[in-house]
C-alpha cells in the first residue's frame, strides 16, 4: 500500500484532509472517521491519521474528488468547535499508532528538564499500552466527484470481487495499525540479553560495521572492534583518537590569523531568530512522509540520553551550516559524521555533551576555534528554542546530507531517520526549550578541554606584546 502525499489544514469548525491521488476511482474510497481516528482507502492507497481531538460526520462534511488536480479533499466537522488541533503540519505525529499520540500530548505528561545541561535531563516517559480501534466503513456516502471519466470498462462481477478483496485489505490494515512498532524498553537500558553489542538510535542496531575495513568509511574510529567492543571501551578509544589528532601548532595557528573565522561567526544563521514561524516547504513535507513509522518506547534514561545526544548532532550540523553557510559540500557528510561522537565512536553522549563536541570540533575539522565553538553552541541554543519545527527542519537537512554519500548513508538509517520521527512523536516544544536554556546559561571552561589552551593562547598574546617596539622621546 501506497501512503499519499497529505496535507491537513483547519479553522474554528471544521479539519480538511487534502491527499494527493492520481488516477484512482472516486466512487470505490472509503472513508472512517472514529473520533480521533480517520482512515482513508482506495486502491492502491492508504492512509491512516490520529488526530488530538475529536472529529465527527456531520452535514457539513464532504469528499471531493477532482481528477484535473488529483486531489481528494475530506472535510470533516471539529467535535468541539472553536478547539485549536495542534501540530497539523508534523504529519510523522500524525501517522503515529493512536495509543502512542494519546499518551504523547504536548507535554503533559514529559516531566522536567534539570536545571543544567551537564546535570542529566529527567526522564521523560513516552509510549503506553497499545489498543486497536475496531473501523466501520460509513453508512453514507461521503463522496462528490467533481467530474470524471473511467478509461476502461470492467465487468460488473469483476468490479465487486476485486472491491470485496480490497476492502478485506482495508479492515485488516485498519486493526492492525499497518505499524511496527519497536519492542519496549528496560528500566536498566545497561541490561542486556545479547553477547552482541548494539548501537545507533535506543541501541537499535548491529551488523553496520561487519566489513568496515572495505568501505573506505574513514568515520569510523573503531574498525572492526565496532560490532563487538563494550560501550565503554568505545568512550577510552574515542578519547585517545582525539588527543592523537589534537594539534597544538594548528590551534595555534588559527588562533592567530582569525580573520575568515571572524567572518564566518559574523555571519547571519538561518535559525538566528528562534520567534521565527517556521512552515514546511513541500519537500520537506515530502521526506517526512518516506520516514519510517514507528512506536518509541524508552525508559527515562533513555530518553535523558536522546536529549543529549540531539545536542551534539544538532551542534556537528551548526558547524557544517555555518563554515558552507548553508551550500552543503562534498566533505559536509564527513564533518557531521564525525564531529558526533555517537556516529564516529559510536559513543551516546552523557552529561559532558558540550564537552564531547568541543573536543573533536578543536581536533578534526578545517576551521579549529574556540570562538566558533562558542557561537555554534548559540546557534544550538537557537533551535532548540524554535521548537519541534526547526529541529525536524535541521534534522531532514543533516539527514539528506548523510544519506547522498556513497560511504556515511549508514549515519542516517541508524541515527537520523529515528530521530526525525521521535522528535515530531515524543519530544515536546516544552522540553526543547528547557534544554536551550541550559545550553545557553552553561559555562564551558577550556580547562576542562583536556588540552592548554589557555596556556597556548598566553603563549602567542606574550609573543605578541615582546614584538611591539619600545616608544622613543620624539613618541612619547
Amino acid at each position: 500500500m501506497i501512503t499519499p502525499k497529505f496535507t491537513c489544514t483547519q479553522d474554528d469548525e471544521s479539519v480538511t484532509v487534502s491527499c494527493y491521488m492520481p488516477s484512482i476511482r472516486a466512487s470505490e474510497v472509503e472513508i472512517d472517521v472514529d473520533r480521533t481516528h480517520f482512515s482513508l482507502y482506495v486502491h492502491p492507497y492508504f492512509l491512516r491519521l490520529t488526530f488530538p481531538q475529536a472529529l465527527i460526520e456531520d452535514d457539513d462534511s464532504y469528499a471531493r474528488y477532482d481528477p484535473s488536480s488529483a486531489f481528494l479533499n475530506v472535510k470533516l466537522t471539529k467535535e468541539d468547535k472553536g478547539v485549536y488541533f495542534p501540530d497539523l503540519d508534523l504529519l510523522s505525529r500524525l501517522l503515529v499508532p493512536p495509543a502512542s499520540t494519546s499518551q504523547n500530548a504536548r507535554g503533559s505528561d514529559d516531566g522536567d528538564i534539570s536545571e543544567g545541561v551537564t546535570d542529566s535531563i529527567q526522564g521523560l516517559t513516552l509510549g503506553g499500552r497499545k489498543s486497536s480501534a475496531t473501523l466501520e466503513v460509513s453508512s453514507r456516502p461521503l463522496i462528490e466527484v467533481l467530474k470524471s471519466t473511467d478509461s476502461k470498462e470492467e465487468s460488473e462481477d469483476m468490479r465487486l470481487e476485486r472491491l470485496k478483496r480490497e476492502r478485506g485489505i482495508f479492515l485488516k490494515a485498519a486493526a492492525n495499525d499497518w505499524h511496527y512498532p519497536a519492542p519496549e524498553a528496560t528500566e536498566d537500558p545497561t541490561i542486556t540479553l545479547s553477547i552482541k553489542n548494539q548501537y545507533g538510535f535506543l541501541d537499535a542496531y548491529s551488523g553496520f560495521f561487519k566489513l568496515s575495513s572495505q568501505t573506505g568509511n574513514d568515520v569510523n574510529e573503531l574498525g572492526d572492534l565496532a560490532e563487538t567492543i563494550a560501550p565503554s571501551v568505545r568512550t577510552e578509544m574515542r578519547l585517545a583518537h582525539e588527543d592523537e589528532k589534537w594539534d597544538e601548532e594548528y590551534y595555534i595557528a588559527e588562533f592567530v590569523e582569525d580573520e575568515e573565522i571572524q567572518e564566518i561567526i559574523k555571519w547571519k544563521h538561518p535559525f538566528d531568530d528562534p520567534s521565527q514561524e517556521i512552515e514546511f516547504t513541500d519537500a520537506e513535507r515530502d521526506k517526512m512522509l518516506e520516514l519510517p513509522r514507528k512506536e518509541y518506547l524508552p525508559a527515562p534514561q533513555q530518553t535523558t540520553s536522546l536529549y543529549l545526544t540531539l545536542v551534539s548532532i544538532l551542534f556537528s550540523y551548526c558547524y557544517d551550516l555555518r563554515t558552507t553557510q548553508h551550500e552543503p559540500t562534498a566533505e559536509s557528510a564527513w564533518t557531521i559524521a564525525t564531529l558526533t561522537p555517537c556516529m564516529s565512536a559510536l559513543d551516546v553522549a552523557g552529561t559532558t555533551v558540550l564537552v564531547r563536541s568541543y573536543r573533536r570540533a578543536l581536533a578534526f575539522p578545517l576551521y579549529r576555534n574556540w570562538l566558533l565553538c562558542e557561537r555554534l553552541r548559540k546557534d544550538v541554543a537557537n533551535i532548540l528554542a524554535a521548537g519541534q519545527r526547526a529541529v525536524t527542519r535541521a534534522l531532514l537537512e543533516a539527514k539528506s546530507i548523510l544519506e547522498h554519500s556513497d560511504t556515511y548513508y549508514v549515519y542516517s538509517k541508524m541515527w537520523m531517520e529515528d530521530y526525525c520521527v521521535w522528535i515530531q512523536t515524543g519530544a515536546s516544544d516544552e522540553a526543547l526549550k528547557k534544554l536551550s536554556r541550559d545550553v545557553t546559561e552553561v559555562k564551558i571552561s577550556k580547562s576542562t578541554i583536556g588540552w592548554p589552551l589557555e596556556e597556548l593562547e598566553e603563549a602567542v598574546l606574550d609573543a605578541r606584546r615582546g614584538e611591539e617596539p619600545e616608544a622613543d622621546s620624539d613618541d612619547e
